[in-house]
């Protein structure tokens, strides 16, 4: 195997970091609510006199599956995925925003420990569009400082694993 290759292989790194602890209650009662939700609203639908049988039936079938499926799904789902490969680094939190740095356009890799909710108001995609944050839950993370185009900027993510994803940048 080439050297070029085995470099490729060691920093090739994916994950996806889901909320964890208090995030993760949050919103699975969120999901319950949701799901709650629906049903309340079904059932006011269903005994709205000023609606008609179909309008009854459609309203009801979109709350029950939106409100008691689909929200609550998505909630479940929720997690901020990275991945490191040959063409640089990808974080996205479905179906929100994506950042894209290609590897050279890093300038410095960082392990940090932060203070989300001091720092950048809480988890989640946060802060402005040079200091961005990345994470679902946790402290640890890594911090990426890149340029784009004029303008030096700052992602970080926070990661269970801050070693790996750092080895992967190249730090």
């Amino acid at each position: 195997m080439s050297q070029e290759m085995e470099r490729l292989l060691e920093s090739t790194y994916r994950d996806r970091l889901p909320p964890e602890g208090v995030l993760r209650s949050v919103l699975l009662v969120s999901a319950a609510l949701c799901a709650s939700f629906g049903i309340v609203f079904g059932l006011v639908a269903l005994l709205d006199p000023n609606l008609g049988a179909m309008q009854r039936i459609v309203l009801v079938a979109f709350l029950g599956v939106f409100t008691g499926v689909v929200l609550p799904w998505w909630l479940g789902r929720l997690a901020v995925k990275v991945e490191v490969d040959d063409s640089g680094l990808s974080v996205r939190l479905w179906p929100f925003r994506a950042v894209r740095v290609p590897h050279r356009r890093i300038e410095r890799v960082e392990s940090v420990t932060v203070d989300p909710l001091a720092e950048y108001g809480g988890w989640g995609i946060k802060g402005t569009a040079d200091d961005q944050l990345f994470g679902m839950s946790g402290t640890a993370g890594v911090r990426v400082h890149y340029r784009d185009g004029e303008h030096a900027r700052r992602l970080t993510i926070l990661t269970s694993d801050t070693e790996a994803l750092a080895v992967a940048l190249g730090a």
